[in-house]
């Protein structure tokens, strides 16, 4: 029987592993606050955390990025030569060189996942990112047991991973985020514009309220982390500047000339995306409005069983807290010191 041992594994993420595991082996979780099996915090591990880190044949980090880092040397001091040290953390590069000099060190497996989904939706069809730094049979088990359960694993390198999700997630979560900052800044009826949004615009509602419903930890790891978020950002706000230039100057040729950019990198995918687009927007809950509103979970959201509402828990070593509660100025505020975020040219040269 494998041993499997989550540390983390109270938060929702944890918990999707814990059940992936389940039925392959022994699931020990071990979790700062509210570990089911042994409580303890694996970056100054007590003598329970110790023990069962030293016997168990695999150990995943379902922990925040900089608890992650913190943890990896510790947690592979401990582990048995031969087991398998896993993560999933949002951005990989640090991780990565911290797990392949774990593996050299302590000869380890080691293996570095990213669910690229919410834990709380149904796992089957869904893509887990994998960096696979050093692998083996254990590394191979973990795999098999994520197939098993119909997820999609997509091998990447520790830059191909960062440089992807800096637009899956990064570029993503950024521009619905600066259009809640929109929506903030107009002055809406936001009923009103709920009941007479067009379907595209019911979705980017949708997804905005998802958001800001979430643990704000888990997006900021994502904008923060990555060594090419702000590169995303800048390209996002060249993308919009471009399109106020064009329309200020009424330029058609050059508005039709970016849509045209835009068709050809998407390329042969274009053509799938679009019906899938289609097929999405024909769904009936985006053409009605329910009159009473409706509780929109966060990507972290687990069910809080003294009431049934969402609790923010991805990572149980962050206490629940609603983005709502703080004001927009809060949210949003600049560093102090930053300059203006226009960049200094455009990325689209505006010529016939």
């Amino acid at each position: 029987m494998t041993n499997f041992v989550v540390c983390g594994g109270a938060g929702s993420v944890g918990g999707l592993f814990c059940r992936l595991f389940g039925n392959s082996g022994d699931v020990v979780t071990v979790d700062r606050e509210q570990g089911r099996h042994v409580q303890g915090d694996v970056t100054h591990p007590s003598r329970n955390v110790n023990a069962v880190l030293a016997t168990a044949d695999v150990v995943l980090l379902a922990l925040p990025e900089k608890a992650c880092e913190a943890a990896i040397p510790v947690v592979a001091s401990t582990m048995r030569a031969g087991a398998l040290l896993a993560d999933t953390s949002s951005v990989k590069a640090t991780v990565a060189a911290l797990l392949a000099e774990a593996a050299e060190r302590h000869d380890l497996e080691t293996l570095s996942l990213n669910p690229m989904f919410a834990p709380t939706l149904d796992p089957a069809g869904r893509p887990v990112a994998t960096v696979t730094i050093r692998g083996g049979p254990r590394t191979d088990l973990v795999c098999r047991l994520l197939r098993d359960a119909s997820l999609r694993l997509v091998p990447v390198t520790a830059d191909e991973h960062d440089h992807l999700t800096a637009l899956t997630q990064v570029a993503t979560h950024a521009s619905v985020l600066a259009f809640g900052q929109a929506l903030v800044a107009g002055g809406c009826d936001v009923d009103k514009l709920v009941r007479l949004a067009p379907p595209p615009h019911l979705a980017m509602l949708a997804l905005l309220a998802r958001i800001v419903r979430g643990s704000p930890e888990v997006y900021w790891d994502i904008q923060a982390g990555n060594a090419e978020a702000e590169r995303a950002r800048q390209d996002l706000r060249a993308g919009l500047d471009h399109l106020s230039t064009v329309v200020t100057f009424a330029h058609r040729p050059g508005f039709a000339r970016t849509l045209d950019e835009i068709a050809d990198k998407l390329g042969p995918c274009g053509g799938d995306l679009a019906a899938r687009c289609a097929e999405m927007l024909a769904r009936p809950e985006l053409g009605r409005v329910s009159d009473v509103p409706i509780a929109i979970a966060g990507p972290d959201a687990v069910p809080d069983a003294t009431g049934g509402t969402p609790k923010d828990n991805q990572y149980s070593r962050r206490p629940a807290g609603d983005a709502r509660n703080r004001p927009a100025e809060a949210r949003f505020r600049p560093p102090a010191g930053a300059g203006s975020h226009r960049p200094g040219h455009l990325k689209h040269d505006l010529r016939t």
